[in-house]
């Protein structure tokens, strides 16, 4: 049931970006892990979305518009606050929550941040016992799709993400002296 609600919003979003006409969008994205403190379980992530309108429209044969293009993400599957997001300068940029994703309206080539935070060691399953991702002082350890709002794309261009995103960066800023990290 829950697979059908997702394919179904999946195909609904994809068919709503491409009836109003946006074109392709290329983008970096440079994700952001902050881990302050062990005790509260909570990091905060900063994703820096850089898209190059610019490009986009020459290669689509748009002039410069006002209307600005839709990015998509996926929201992360653990609990998580309410989102942010503003330009590099500070102007705030819509953002709309469709129940398992974020539209994100970019308007201009300038730099856009997205910030939210995210409770680690939550209990999935009160059943199973599943615990996603934990903070201690010595490790930190979480499953992507849980913490980070990945990209999302339509299924035609899954296969040629990189197309889409052409930069990707990931940088944990912790007071911790950890010497590696290992995502999985």
């Amino acid at each position: 049931m829950i697979v059908c609600v997702c394919l179904l919003l999946g195909i609904g979003i994809y068919w709503y970006s491409r009836s109003t006409g946006a074109p392709e969008m290329t983008y970096g994205l440079s994700y952001t892990v902050k881990a302050e403190t062990a005790s509260s379980g909570i990091v905060n992530v900063e994703v820096r979305i850089t898209p190059d309108l610019n490009e986009n429209r020459q290669e689509n044969g748009e002039e410069e518009s006002e209307e600005g293009s839709g990015i998509y993400f996926q929201t992360p599957e653990s609990a998580y606050s309410d989102p942010e997001c503003v330009t590099e300068s500070g102007e705030e940029v819509s953002l709309e929550d469709l129940s398992g994703a974020w539209r994100i309206d970019v308007t201009s080539s300038e730099p856009v941040i997205l910030s939210y935070d995210v409770r680690l060691g939550e209990t999935a399953d009160q059943n199973s016992g599943t615990v996603y991702g934990g903070f201690y002082e010595d490790l930190l350890v979480f499953q992507g799709s849980h913490v980070l709002a990945l990209p999302w794309v339509g299924q035609d261009q899954a296969s040629d993400i990189d197309e889409t995103v052409t930069e990707l960066a990931f940088t944990l800023n912790t007071e911790f002296e950890w010497d590696s990290y290992m995502p999985y």
